[in-house]
């Protein structure tokens, strides 16, 4: 049985109290050894490493560091687009003190649709020093697919689901932390110049929501997790798109942080000129408004370079749009899971690490 919302409330007010701050560190990713809550803010800032587009893309994706159990640190990469966590052959040489790990296979799938075989294990996830108050479930997936090996290729061992979808069998990691910090975040991630270059993004914990966002969206909702958690329908979040000359059509909305492209399909593609790979014809203007909205709060012009500009067009399947992480870039991205309220707000700008 699941343990009650409110039980890990309460769990949560304890473990506040016993969080310290650390300033931001500008050279190197924050080991979660030490505590780096703000006793004032009740936030904690976590270090986004920006490393080289998976799934074969191009473009870029962030990654973070966590400890599962007590594990040394491993770095997983952020995906919004699903729920739970996926941990890959050699994440760990063995199996570390506070982790179960079944030895009953299992499957899950990914937000591509992707299934991942592996066997189940949980342990609770620490971040920056912040504890969570449950277990968090995982699959220990035995794939050694080419997705895999590409994460494995950029010193990731693991993919960190931190979607509000949610799932039949995980979680998400984030909602197990306390209090607060495991009601509300922001999101956002630097552009890399060069492919050995990194730059350094922002995951806040406990973020407030921005006062005056650029754009807000109102999640659906979507029941409860196993703990009592609020879930919401990240997958449609309502979103109205105008492409090229075509009329605004407000349509169900990923906000992918690990997709690279932006991906219009079914009737949000028809009509709309391509080249020959299926992207959109080249600087066709591409504008998001928030739902009653006057004006477009996002504005680009297509092109070839992922995780900036390019967009795909599939004319057949349902009605969406898969907003990829170029948002992240160009904005921070903050969820409260508490209400449903996703919102895009633009980023203080950070030096490069």
């Amino acid at each position: 049985m699941g343990i009650a919302r409110g039980r890990i409330i309460a769990l949560a007010a304890v473990a506040l109290m016993s969080l310290t701050a650390i300033p931001a560190q500008a050279d190197t990713d924050v080991d979660e050894s030490g505590s780096t809550a703000a006793r004032e803010t009740a936030t904690v800032s976590v270090p986004v490493r920006t490393m080289g587009g998976l799934r074969a893309l191009t473009g870029h994706s962030g990654s973070i560091l966590i400890r599962i159990g007590r594990s040394a640190p491993i770095r997983v990469a952020l995906d919004t687009g699903f729920t739970g966590l996926v941990l890959i052959p050699g994440a760990w040489p063995s199996v570390p003190s506070g982790v179960q790990v079944s030895k009953t296979p299992t499957t899950t799938q990914l937000s591509d649709g992707q299934t991942v075989k592996g066997f189940p294990g949980k342990g609770i996830i620490s971040i920056n020093g912040v504890e969570g108050v449950v277990p968090v479930p995982f699959v220990y997936t035995s794939s050694d697919s080419a997705f895999f090996k590409s994460l494995k290729s950029t010193g990731v061992s693991g993919l960190m689901g931190i979607g509000l979808k949610g799932s039949n069998t995980m979680s998400n990691a984030l909602q197990s932390l306390p209090g607060e910090l495991g009601l509300r975040w922001s999101l956002h991630y630097e552009m890399t110049a060069a492919k050995n270059s990194p730059r350094r993004g922002e995951l806040v914990l406990g973020a407030l929501p921005p006062t005056n966002p650029t754009m807000a969206f109102q999640m659906p909702p979507n029941g409860v997790d196993a703990n009592g958690a609020k879930l919401w329908d990240d997958h449609a979040v309502p979103a109205c798109w105008t492409f090229g000359r075509m009329p605004e059509m407000c349509l169900p909305t990923l906000f992918d942080s690990e997709f690279t492209v932006l991906r219009a399909t079914g009737i949000a593609g028809r009509g709309l000129q391509t080249d020959g790979d299926g992207d959109l014809r080249y600087a066709t203007r591409v504008s998001l408004a928030a739902p009653g909205s006057a004006f477009a709060g996002w504005s680009y012009l297509s092109g070839q370079r992922a995780s900036v500009n390019r967009t795909q067009v599939f004319k057949r399947g349902k009605p969406a749009v898969i907003a990829g992480n170029m948002v992240f870039f160009d904005f921070t991205v903050s969820y409260n899971a508490a209400t449903g309220r996703l919102s895009l707000s633009n980023p203080t700008r950070k030096a490069a690490s």
